[in-house]
């Protein structure tokens, strides 16, 4: 790709619409998480954050609403052991 410069205003409120050029580019839609880079040399690197496996989202669940795990159901001895005519 060859370099480009795109520019965007900050509103009143120090937001910043994400020009269209890039969200194709990077390919960000509704609801997408970006992630800013800051370099110690002022750059500033966007780039849209990927999404997390099922697991990992499972466990951060977990710590942050607790375990939903139950024992396991002790259903006796003879299960399986079931006579159908």
């Amino acid at each position: 790709m060859v370099d480009k410069k795109v520019s965007a205003t900050v509103t009143s409120k120090n937001q910043v619409t994400i020009p269209k050029t890039v969200r194709d580019i990077l390919d960000i839609r509704e609801h997408d998480k970006i992630e800013f880079v800051l370099r110690k040399n002022g750059e500033v690197t966007v780039k849209r954050e990927q999404p997390k496996d099922i697991w990992s989202l499972a466990r951060e669940q977990a710590v942050k609403y607790g375990s939903i795990d139950t024992p396991e159901i002790d259903w006796g001895s003879d299960v399986g052991n079931e006579v159908i005519d």
